[in-house]
């Protein structure tokens, strides 16, 4: 495991020095820094009121010309981004690819032009679009985006564990660590992450741990959308949360239809209480419709989704 780049290391014993913003993981010694475009202190602690511009990441719009397709087109992405600073005074962030093709890689001249024209923080997914969310992504062009800029980069891609977290600023020097797939039904990826950053070690997160955020992440769904709908968004988090463990299979068969806030909760309750203190463990790599037995209604409803459970990592 590499450790965290020199010009940001980690007080001794002080976790509270790195700080968790959404599902960005920023060493504190970037919040206090006055960005390279004058704007704002307690840039990183403002990230919940930031403009965030997929323009040239995204895949379901690059079949009609935008997302990841307009990497192929470097002075569209420029007339994008001056109108998007122009119409905002927020932060405004970017997250692209490493390119249209393996052919095609040129993210750092993407970066280049987002930086120019006001962009305060730029996010690398580093697979390219033809590539979609397979494979393995490519480091190495964090590391080329981050020696082209002078603001703040974003890593992105196969962070899979919480040493994958100071790996990858370790190999890359970016500034900030970006998880996806790894924090579905496992949020606790980021306290493990930053303990790990300042020489702690990983704490695993106790069922009576894991059955109360289920309760609070559903009351949360059934808040915003209904229960009905709130209780149908949420189920697929069940599958999440419970890969890997003891009789996770034949639970989630069963959650995978069941409705009704209540009988969730009772279900989970039920399930937990089955699970004895100190049970072993099995991470398995999470397959949507073999490994989690749902059914052909569900796994159409993640059609998009990869092996790995999520369109990205």
């Amino acid at each position: 495991m590499s450790p965290p780049p020199a010009d940001h290391p980690p007080p001794p014993g002080q976790s509270a020095s790195y700080r968790a913003s959404g599902l960005v993981l920023w060493p504190n010694a970037l919040i206090d820094d006055k960005r390279p475009n004058g704007r704002s202190q307690s840039w990183a602690d403002r990230q919940l009121f930031m403009f965030d511009r997929r323009v040239v990441a995204g895949l379901r719009t690059s079949s009609r010309g935008a997302g990841a397709a307009l990497m192929k087109d470097p002075d569209k992405v420029r007339r994008i981004l001056q109108a998007t600073r122009k119409a905002t005074t927020l932060p405004l962030t970017v997250k692209i690819r490493s390119g249209w093709s393996a052919a095609e890689k040129n993210a750092p001249e993407i970066a280049r032009i987002a930086e120019g024209e006001g962009a305060d923080a730029i996010a690398v997914h580093p697979r390219t679009a033809s590539q979609g969310f397979g494979g393995r992504a490519d480091w190495a062009v964090i590391t080329e985006v981050k020696a082209a800029l002078k603001i703040p980069v974003v890593g992105n891609g196969d962070v899979e564990m919480p040493q994958d977290v100071s790996a990858m600023l370790g190999q890359t020097g970016c500034d900030g660590v970006m998880i996806g797939r790894s924090a579905l039904g496992n949020p606790w990826i980021f306290r493990d992450a930053l303990r790990i950053l300042t020489g702690e070690g990983i704490e695993l997160a106790a069922f009576e741990e894991k059955k109360q955020l289920i309760g609070e992440q559903l009351e949360m769904s059934v808040q915003l959308y209904g229960e009905v709908s709130g209780v149908k968004n949420f189920r697929k988090h069940l599958f999440w949360y419970t890969r890997g463990l003891r009789g996770g299979a034949a639970f989630r068969k069963e959650a995978g239809t069941i409705t009704g806030k209540n009988n969730v909760l009772a279900k989970v309750s039920a399930y937990f209480e089955t699970l004895a203190d100190g049970a072993a463990e099995e991470k398995k790599a999470l397959d949507i419709q073999e490994s989690l037995d749902i059914s052909f209604s569900q796994s159409k409803a993640f059609s998009r989704l990869d092996s790995g459970g999520t369109e990205e990592r």
